[in-house]
């Protein structure tokens, strides 16, 4: 079965990778084990639980990537597109306590949502 979905990184105004220093700051063992689970997601014809949630409320209109290494949950935002069978990963959280850390993770997300809609601010998700 080939690649069904592609996921990308935001990356900023400047070009700079958004996802990958967030990436690259994790234990090793975490690291990994997201990316394994993209790659796992990359193959799906849909994506859902329990890798991939829709969120609601005020962070509604973002996708969460649940991995749990160490008993920390971490979870990308990202959301669909901006082409067909896309996710653009827009930030790194942690969630503690049925919150996101950084507090105004949602908020960030959804800012860089709309950025990427003209297929800008994007480039292919660095699996390194």
């Amino acid at each position: 079965m080939g690649q069904t979905w592609c996921f990308l990184d935001y990356v900023d105004d400047d070009g700079e990778n958004q996802i990958k220093p967030w990436l690259d700051s994790l234990p090793k063992a975490a690291k990994v084990k997201i990316n394994a689970v993209l790659r796992r997601l990359e193959v799906r014809e849909l994506l859902g639980e329990p890798e991939m949630k829709q969120l609601k409320g005020a962070c509604d209109g973002l996708l969460e990537v649940r991995v749990r290494d160490s008993r920390v949950q971490y979870r990308p935002l990202g959301c669909y597109g901006p082409g067909n069978h896309e996710v653009t990963l827009l930030i790194g959280a942690v969630e503690k306590g049925n919150k996101f850390e950084p507090r105004t993770a949602c908020a960030i997300a959804l800012t860089r949502k709309y950025a990427i809609q003209g297929g800008e601010h994007v480039r292919d998700h660095d699996f390194r």
